[in-house]
Formats: structure tokens, C-alpha cells, sequence
């Protein structure tokens, strides 16, 4: 592959794959106790502007939702939504796209939280900065 826009929208894994759907659900379960203690440790409170990249299920957008309450954002963005759910029916705003192509607003959020994605991009490096 050359063409380096279309580079870095692609998963090393095939989304067509038939265990892919197992993926996101078993990161849910081996992570999101260690995750959500994490961001506890974090502080995240009430009025906070938080970014869930390769937000998969969904499921850390959602508690984000209420952790932040009515006074902050819960964003969820993903390249692929068919995990997502009623993320969005749950008060999580939904962006799909490629972190790489997006163009957000510089310190629009308080947190960025990703886990299990960086080795899914061509330029994890320009993900980072």
C-alpha cells in the first residue's frame, strides 16, 4: 500500500474477520476494571470534556457519561461503530473516524483515554502527539 491517506484508516487485524466481534468484548472484560480504576485515580469528576479513542463497545464512554455528569462531554470515536451500541442513546457523543484524519479542537478535552489501539494505526507516533 502506497497511498498513505488510505494507510492509516487500515486495522492490521480484518474487521471481516469472524472473531473479531470477541475482540472488543474480551478487552471489555480483561480491561475495564483496570481502566475505570485508573481513571478514578485520575480524578475524572463531574464537568470534565473526556475522548474515548477506539472507543470498541463502548463500554468506558458510557461510565465516562456518567462520571462527568450533565456538566461534561463523554466523546467516543471510532473508525468502526458496529460495537458501539446504545452508547449514543446513553448521552455519549459518537464521532466515527480515524484519530489520524479527525481535526478536533486543540485542549478540547481534559482526558484522552485509548488502550489496545495504537497497534492498530500505520503512524501511531502522529496518533500520540
Amino acid at each position: 500500500m502506497t497511498d498513505t491517506a488510505s494507510a492509516s484508516t487500515e486495522y492490521s487485524v480484518d474487521p471481516a474477520y469472524a472473531l473479531e466481534r470477541q475482540r472488543p468484548d474480551l478487552l471489555v472484560q480483561l480491561c475495564d476494571g483496570w481502566s475505570r480504576a485508573n481513571l478514578d485515580r485520575a480524578g475524572v469528576s463531574s464537568g470534565w470534556h473526556c475522548l474515548e479513542v477506539g472507543a470498541g463497545t463502548g463500554s468506558l464512554a458510557t461510565w465516562l457519561v456518567n462520571r462527568v455528569g450533565p456538566h461534561g462531554r463523554s466523546v467516543a470515536m471510532d473508525i468502526d461503530l458496529r460495537f458501539l451500541g446504545d452508547a449514543a442513546a446513553r448521552g455519549v457523543e459518537v464521532i466515527e473516524g480515524d484519530v489520524l484524519a479527525v481535526d478536533l479542537p486543540e485542549k478540547s478535552f481534559d482526558l484522552i483515554h485509548t488502550r489496545a489501539l495504537v497497534m492498530h494505526l500505520s503512524q501511531p507516533e502522529l496518533a500520540i502527539e
